[in-house]
């Protein structure tokens, strides 16, 4: 027995479903789809969920559509940001020169590579989204030219949490996807705020698709 409700499209809010769990491994073709036709609008409250409902086919419910959390800028810029503030440093409180290049120069240097990698970063975050509908789950990205990786639920076979040391202190974490259909090597949801009532979300949906799946 299959509990289904409809869930409309175009309220944010109506993300709950209710069933119950009769999973059946099927597996189905990943789509890799064109994003030339996406506009991207400014960056809003309802951005993800603007993206979302130009991008599914018909007939398709979105159930969530969420961005990663902001912190994602500092993480993805972690590494640059370490080294321009090392060249900083050396710029502030070391008399060591590089090739007769100036404590002033370096320490310009610093600054620039910080700058320019976060800024990097956070367009890097204002192009991401994270959406589940009734069929797939996708992954959106990209400055210049809009990428969408998509995988059919129904041919993802394992999701798993992951949490490591600096999510844990911003009480994030990241969702990861097998599938035998897409590489997931780029595909996983890094920094999710309430990872665990995504992930939940995410099994619910997996398990109402394999349910209402035809059996022969």
């Amino acid at each position: 027995m299959t509990t289904t409700i409809e869930i409309s499209r175009t309220l944010p809010s109506s993300n709950r479903i209710a069933i119950e769990q009769a999973p059946t491994r099927v597996v189905a073709d990943a789509r890799r789809f064109s994003a030339a036709a996406v506009k991207t609008p400014a960056v809003s409250s309802d951005e993800p969920l603007s993206i979302a409902e130009q991008i599914i086919d018909g007939g398709e419910t979105v159930l969530l559509a969420i961005k990663p959390s902001l912190w994602f800028v500092l993480f993805d810029s972690a590494r640059w940001i370490f080294l321009g503030g090392t060249l900083l440093l050396i710029s502030i409180f070391s008399s060591f020169q590089v090739a007769g290049i100036s404590r002033q120069t370096i320490g310009q240097i610093g600054a620039a590579i910080i700058i320019i990698r976060t800024g990097m970063a956070f367009l890097r975050w204002v192009s991401r989204f994270y959406i589940l509908t009734n069929r797939r789950v996708m992954r959106v990205r990209g400055v210049f030219k809009v990428d969408i990786l998509s995988c059919p639920l129904l041919s993802i076979r394992r999701t798993e949490i992951t949490i490591g040391p600096h999510e844990r202190m911003t009480r994030l974490g990241t969702i990861l996807f097998a599938s035998d259909e897409v590489p997931c090597d780029d595909f996983h949801w890094f920094q999710i705020n309430k990872v665990e009532e995504v992930h939940e979300r995410i099994r619910r949906a997996i398990n109402r698709a394999s349910d209402e799946q035809p059996h022969i």
